[in-house]
């Protein structure tokens, strides 16, 4: 009995420690395909995801160290992906651990997109109307929205068959998260950069003289940033009033977008007018008004001259 028991603690710590080295090796995998395989990003149920193909997925595996020829196997627990069938199997293998799983692309077509399109259509036939008094770079820009506005939206949803495809269709959501190199070259330099700071009495005079004159230099470039945020806003403020809501000037109008420091700058100014459409009621006046004007010219005419 005593020998029983003695063989199941050492069986129980083969396994565990079989368990343990087959994790690290999935791990390592799932780590090298987290960073190489180029990802996009959406939102599910209010949470930013990152998601991608599964034949991205194969191709990645097929190029790694896993999938070249040695004497000695580089791992022993994951398989020599020699065949896009094998890698398959262990991309199945990581769906089953929870590395990722499979979703379904879904497209968004609503009451508020139809409205939209409505809208986009009617402004459409207004700017065909005035296109003879457009200058060629507003052109440019209304064909630019149009091309967006024909891109199509779409939601992703959790799949579910949560099953691996070797396909650029069918789409899978990392949940595995490691952290990158990036994340540890920043927590190092931000604790560099705190005991720098607890250090600072004893720096040298012009060390001192430097971070002083850095700091006034970045406080202006803030202050730069808010007073061109202010002015914007005067100037729109105050043409709209001027012009009776008519004029929406925009000083730097990509400033808030998603863009690169040069383009957020880009173009200068931007200047757009809005018509005033006409109500029935004064349309109705005046064709009542020309209507009096036109029976007095011909009244006058019909009365003969008593000379």
């Amino acid at each position: 009995c005593k020998h029983k028991a003695v063989n199941m603690k050492g069986k129980d710590k083969d396994s565990a420690s079989d368990d343990a080295k087959r994790k690290k090796e999935m791990d390592g995998v799932a780590k090298h395909m987290r960073f190489t395989i180029a990802t996009k990003k959406a939102i599910i149920k209010g949470e930013n995801i990152e998601y991608f193909p599964g034949s991205k997925a194969i191709d990645c595996l097929l190029e790694s160290k896993w999938a070249k020829e040695t004497d000695e196997p580089i791992a022993e627990f994951v398989p020599y992906m020699g065949a896009r069938t094998v890698a398959a199997d262990f991309c199945q293998r990581l769906i089953d651990k929870g590395y990722f799983s499979r979703v379904r692309k879904v497209e968004v077509k609503g009451k508020e997109e139809k409205e939209a399109e409505g809208a986009a259509s009617k402004k459409g036939v207004a700017k065909k109307k005035e296109a003879g008094n457009v200058s060629p770079r507003a052109k440019d820009t209304e064909k630019d929205e149009e091309v967006k506005r024909k891109k199509k939206k779409f939601r992703l949803q959790p799949h579910e068959h949560q099953k691996f495809f070797d396909s650029i269709e069918d789409f899978y959501v990392w949940h595995f998260n490691p952290p990158s190199r990036q994340s540890y070259f920043l927590g190092v330099l931000v604790l560099f950069g705190a005991v720098a700071g607890t250090l600072y009495p004893i720096w040298p005079e012009s060390s001192q003289l430097l971070i002083h004159y850095g700091s006034w230099l970045l406080l202006c470039i803030v202050a730069g940033i808010i007073g061109i945020f202010v002015l914007r806003a005067v100037l729109f403020i105050l043409l709209w009033c001027l012009s009776a809501g008519r004029l929406y000037f925009w000083l730097f109008p990509n400033l808030n977008e998603d863009l690169g420091v040069i383009e957020s700058f880009k173009p200068l100014y931007s200047l757009k007018k809005r018509k005033v459409k006409k109500s029935k009621k004064n349309k109705q006046s005046t064709d009542c008004d020309d209507a009096t004007k036109a029976d007095a010219t011909t009244n006058n005419e019909e009365t003969p001259d008593d000379t």
